[in-house]
């Protein structure tokens, strides 16, 4: 989907169709109807283990019988919106990004190209999420959630830990080979806006999750 073509959608109210769901909107609450049981099913055990998070929409309910769910309205830009708008992308951006991205890698929670998009990601105020400073994510039925019960669960999650790590090292040390990796990200994201990973790195704190 493209930012331009939905904002006047999730704005004014508009249902959205894609070929795994329907969204529709009405007031403070979006609702999600699945075309996809294997949509329904991922997306289900996502918001049930990122329950305590607050860098997603909070769940209202879940209808297993008629396969959709009801979450909350994010009323804030997304960061295309925020990037245009602003011109350039938060300071703290990477160290958000990370933190969710490490703890969607801690639960099991395989990401998936389709998750990080631009229209997936939202500039709230801070303390909707005082976690990530108000960065937050939506849309997780392209996940692969870690079966719960599978012999090799620890072993897989510690491969998404140790990758999540390696795309952000950056932050840690000075590694231009990751660096750029994410610079290119950005890019695909937003396209050329500022960006001062100096900052970045003097942000970031041990205390990630």
């Amino acid at each position: 989907m493209n930012d331009l073509e939905d904002l006047p959608h999730r704005l004014l109210g508009i249902p959205i169709t894609s070929n795994r769901c329907i969204v529709q909107f009405s007031g403070d609450m979006v609702r999600k109807i699945y075309k996809s049981s294997i949509s329904f099913e991922a997306e289900t055990i996502a918001y049930k283990r990122l329950s305590d998070k607050s860098f997603v929409p909070k769940v209202l309910s879940i209808n297993e019988q008629f396969s959709y769910i009801d979450l909350e309205f994010i009323d804030a830009p997304t960061i295309f919106e925020y990037s245009v708008r602003e011109g350039c992308i938060p300071r703290d951006f990477a160290i958000n990004l990370y933190r969710i991205e490490l703890s969607l890698a801690k639960l099991g929670l395989n990401s998936n190209p389709d998750l990080l998009k631009a229209d997936h990601i939202f500039l709230d105020v801070p303390s909707k999420s005082p976690f990530t400073n108000g960065l937050r994510i939506i849309d997780f039925d392209v996940v692969f959630p870690v079966p719960e019960k599978s012999i090799r669960r620890n072993e897989w999650i510690q491969e998404q830990v140790d990758s999540v790590e390696d795309r952000y090292r950056f932050l840690k040390v000075d590694d231009a080979n990751s660096r750029e990796k994410f610079i290119g990200e950005v890019y695909g994201l937003v396209g050329d806006v500022a960006y001062d990973f100096e900052k970045h790195m003097e942000v970031f704190s041990e205390d990630s999750p």
